[in-house]
Parts: structure tokens; C-alpha cells; sequence
């Protein structure tokens, strides 16, 4: 009896997994290019929901990976060179990233950052606060399992698609 419970537990924990890493991958003919892309994942939800994807595009040399940070407000921002994010360590650090879109554009809700020399930090320390600086600042408290989703996300991500040398 113990060893069917523990084997339906593993079954279930494998299964629960293998449904939140889901990767859609499109290909882009005309620049030969490979997209992987995440379904939505919620790190706060609260009076503003805030909800993350990424996208890992797969050039010929190289691959950029890029968080889109999303907030549920319905107050819409002017991104511009200016806009960041901002993560806080639980020990304290903070690592800021500043928004791939220079240009000025407004009525917007989210940001997208590159993160592949950030990587490491992402999947492998908690994040405590959030901040997301679009055109004012929203600072976001992240609770233990949505900061453990973030980072096997992207741990999924990388692994379904690395190259086989």
C-alpha cells in the first residue's frame, strides 16, 4: 500500500511539472530563426496581478533569452529608455535590468528585459520584491512558490532547448 502511495505521489508530482512547462516553438522561414516560448506564469497575485513569460529566440551563433514582465493594471504607462525592472534577493541584492525597447511608446502594461547573463541568478536565487518601472514605479512582493516557479520556468526553457553538440 505505502509503495502505490508513493508512486501515484510521483506520478502526480511528474505530471503536475510536465504541465507547467509547456514550450511552443515557432520558426521564422525568412531569417531562419527559432522562437521558444513559455505560457504565462503569475508571480503576485494580489490588487495588481503581475505575470511573467519567456521567449528564447535561437539565432545561428547565439541565443537571447527575454522576460516579459506583465502587470494586471489599468493604468497603461510610457515605456521609454528610462524603464527597468528591478529584483531583490532575499539576502538583499538587487539586480537591475534595463528595458530592450529604447523608443517612447505609451499606453502600455508590460516590459522585457534580456536576461542571459542573468540566467543564473533566476533560476538559482529567491526573490524576495519586484520592482517594474514602465513610467512610475510598482513594487511587487513575491510569496515562496511563485518565486520557485519562476525559476523552474526557466530551467524548463533552457533544458527542452539546448543544442545537442
Amino acid at each position: 500500500m505505502k509503495t502505490n502511495l508513493i508512486l501515484l505521489v510521483l506520478f502526480f508530482s511528474t505530471f503536475s511539472f510536465s504541465q507547467d512547462c509547456k514550450i511552443t516553438n515557432t520558426h521564422d522561414d525568412f531569417d531562419d530563426i527559432d522562437h521558444y516560448k513559455t505560457k504565462f506564469g503569475i508571480l503576485v497575485k494580489k490588487d495588481l496581478t503581475l505575470y511573467y513569460d519567456f521567449l528564447k529566440i535561437k539565432y545561428t551563433k547565439s541565443d537571447v533569452i527575454i522576460l516579459t514582465l506583465r502587470t494586471h493594471s489599468v493604468v497603461r504607462q510610457c515605456r521609454s529608455k528610462d524603464s527597468y525592472v528591478i529584483f531583490m534577493f532575499e539576502n538583499g541584492d538587487k539586480l537591475k535590468l534595463p528595458t530592450l525597447n529604447k523608443d517612447i511608446e505609451c499606453g502600455l502594461n508590460s516590459l522585457s528585459v534580456n536576461i542571459n547573463e542573468n540566467i543564473e541568478d533566476l533560476t538559482n536565487r529567491k526573490i524576495k520584491k519586484i520592482r517594474l518601472s514602465i513610467e512610475t514605479a510598482l513594487d511587487y512582493d513575491v510569496d515562496e512558490k511563485r518565486k520557485m516557479n519562476l525559476g523552474e520556468t526557466l530551467k524548463c526553457l533552457i533544458e527542452k532547448t539546448k543544442t545537442n553538440p
